[in-house]
């Protein structure tokens, strides 16, 4: 498989099976390698999140797969990662119905928890990437001039 791939050790350590959350600069690292070079490593990156991560058994896997995609998709400012994710949909959907062995201590708030990011992801993977990250940029900013407000 020649050109690059994605960075599966990030992917693993952004999708544990433990319950701690996932680190913050773990999402900036992902984003900003998709970014990198997002025709080949967005299609592989979705391909191992979906097929190996998603379909893991771990409650605490799924959720932060879900989590992962859905910040991906609506703060990488790449369309070809949503592009990416859209034939995994169905795979998306079926955890909005998820129910695992319920937590001796958390109940089914663990798959509450999965259903609800399931939700989330979908409509993320969805969501229109024409306007760019937390600072506008993107193809609706405007440039301003200098000059009266009047």
């Amino acid at each position: 498989m020649g050109g690059p791939s994605c960075d599966r050790s990030l992917i693993n350590k952004a999708t544990s099976s433990d319950s701690s959350p996932t680190p913050g600069y773990l999402y900036n690292d992902l984003r900003m390698h998709i970014k990198s070079n997002p025709m080949a490593i967005a299609p592989s990156a979705a391909k191992y999140l979906f097929e190996s991560r998603l379909s893991r058994p771990s409650v605490h896997t799924k959720f932060k797969v879900l989590k992962l995609v859905e910040t991906l998709c609506l703060t990488c400012s790449e369309p070809q990662f949503n592009r990416s994710c859209m034939p995994y949909a169905s795979m998306i959907r079926d955890h909005s119905t998820f129910s695992g062995k319920p937590d001796p201590v958390r109940g089914d708030a663990e798959n509450a928890r999965v259903r609800e990011w399931a939700g989330k992801c979908i409509a993320a993977v969805y969501a229109d990437v024409k306007v760019q990250g937390r600072n506008g940029g993107g193809a609706q900013s405007r440039i301003e001039g200098i000059g009266s407000n009047r």
